[in-house]
Parts: structure tokens; sequence; C-alpha cells
């Protein structure tokens, strides 16, 4: 649900500002390989890692538009929206493989931190119908 302030600059246009609480799926993966030669100690490592991240994450929206209407009941609009969900984070922990003789039974461990924002931005475009159900709303005249 968002909420809209608006002027109406003619009888049938109207400008608008929009903002709200925006909340999504957020799903983040990372596959992550390397090789590492050294070869000054003749050692030869191989690092896996497999970070995740997902949650829903809560932000806020905003932006503005315009609305005009072209025959009785009849509207066409366009809005842009930009969307903020927060910050996220995602920790791998990769294992390092020996690959050479030389090296053969150790193990080293690295941890990576991943750090992003989820932002984006929409442009809608829509043809609106409005059925107008209920009586003519009452205006009092002093």
């Amino acid at each position: 649900m968002r909420g809209r302030l608006g002027w109406l600059a003619t009888p049938t246009l109207l400008i608008y500002g929009t903002g709200s609480l925006a909340y999504g799926g957020v799903s983040l993966n990372r596959s992550e390989s390397s090789y590492d030669s050294n070869a000054a100690s003749a050692s030869q490592w191989v690092a896996v890692g497999n970070p995740a991240y997902s949650n829903t994450q809560v932000g806020w929206a905003a932006g503005g538009g315009l609305e005009w209407m072209f025959m009785p009941n009849w509207s066409a609009k366009a809005e842009y929206l930009y969307y903020n969900l927060g910050n996220v984070s995602a920790t791998s922990v990769s294992t390092l493989i020996p690959t050479s003789s030389t090296t053969i039974g150790n193990q080293l461990y690295r941890s990576s931190t991943y750090l992003g924002t989820i932002t984006g931005n929409l442009v809608r475009a829509s043809v609106n119908y409005c059925f107008n159900w209920g009586s003519t709303p009452v205006v009092a005249k002093y």
C-alpha cells in the first residue's frame, strides 16, 4: 500500500509524489573458486566456497508520476519508483585444498565477507478504469 499526494495541474492531469514501506525476498548466492600457485615453495592450492544469503528485507520506496483522465472513467498513468531494501552481508568460509604432493595432508581455511545494498528503479505505465459504484460525494455549500 502506497500513499499519493498530488497537485491537480488541470482538471484532468494529476502530478503526484508517492512513498511507502517496502519489503521483498532477497536471495544471494555466489560460487567462488581460486587457484594459487606459489612457485617459490612449489605449493599449489585450490580454494572453494559458496556464500549464501536469504531473507525478507524491509525498506522504503519513493517516486512520482502523472495521471491523466482522457475520457470519463478512464485514465492513463506513468510513474517512477526508487526502492531501497537496506544492506545485506554474506560470509564465505573457503577450504584451501592442496594439490601438490609437498602439501598433501594440510588444509587451510579462509573467510570472506561480502557486503551490498539492495536498491532498484521501476518505471510503470498503466491504463485504468474507475467503476464509480458509489454515489456522488456530498459537498457542503456555505
